[in-house]
């Protein structure tokens, strides 16, 4: 995938399932409400809150690609991204990356601050963000690697 480090640092977080969700934090005996933020209906897992959870349902469904047809089976988000990489573009994986990316910070911003963010504000932050980045490696050329570092820890911010 052609994405920003952090982009590739949070997929393989996701798959690997270490972030914090509520269903982890519970799993190191942390006691608390292990239901979603959102939904408070499901336990949430990474692949509840970042592909199963209705309210989440609404963000894939507002991107318009192939993403809002697509029934995915399993049990880890992980299952996830091996079925988009075989159904989708490459292009469309790196976008869904960062939208799943996206949809964490949704979720933090909510825990943390109580904010919401609009579904299709996640969809236009996360298209924005790999255009601009596609369009800053086409300028400087994708060979130079110290500078590609360099655009990486700026589209980061």
């Amino acid at each position: 995938m052609k994405v920003p480090n952090p982009v590739k640092v949070f997929i393989g977080r996701a798959c690997q399932n270490i972030l914090l969700t509520k269903d982890n934090l519970q799993k190191k005996g942390i006691s608390l409400d292990p239901l979603c933020l959102f939904c408070k209906t499901e336990v949430e897992t990474m692949k509840h809150i970042l592909w199963d959870c209705p309210s989440i349902v609404d963000v894939w469904g507002a991107c318009g690609r192939i993403i809002q047809k697509s029934y995915v089976a399993g049990y880890s988000f992980a299952n996830v991204m091996v079925v988009l990489f075989d159904r989708c573009s490459g292009e469309d994986v790196e976008v869904y990356a960062e939208i799943a990316r996206r949809i964490w910070f949704k979720r933090n911003s909510v825990v943390r601050e109580g904010e919401f963010i609009h579904p299709n504000e996640v969809i236009r932050i996360s298209a924005r963000f790999i255009n601009d980045y596609r369009e800053a490696l086409k300028k400087m050329g994708e060979g130079d690697f110290m500078e590609m570092t360099r655009v990486t820890q700026v589209f980061a911010r």
